[in-house]
């Protein structure tokens, strides 16, 4: 993050207000994905983020660039899963 302080505050140039909201703006998205599956399929949220969400932040920097990339190509980004049953 680049800016001035000035005392307790920073003043942040526009090119890192505009990074911060993208960032925002894509996690957003990416829980909407998450708790329309959890509604839908009547798991829980916090299990399928443990089990989907954060692998997929690990390994594509944010989960928003797997689904954009699952849209595409599912089977690629399914067989790299490795995928538990439920129940």
């Amino acid at each position: 993050m680049c800016g001035a302080r000035l005392g307790w505050m920073y003043i942040l140039e526009q090119e890192d207000i505009s990074k911060c909201e993208d960032r925002y703006n894509r996690s957003k998205v990416v829980h909407g994905i998450m708790r329309h599956v959890a509604e839908t399929t009547l798991a829980k949220l916090e299990d399928l983020y443990v089990q989907f969400g954060w692998p997929l932040y690990k390994k594509y920097g944010h989960a928003f660039e797997a689904f954009k990339l699952l849209v595409a190509e599912p089977d690629n980004i399914w067989n790299q899963m490795k995928v538990r049953a439920c129940g």
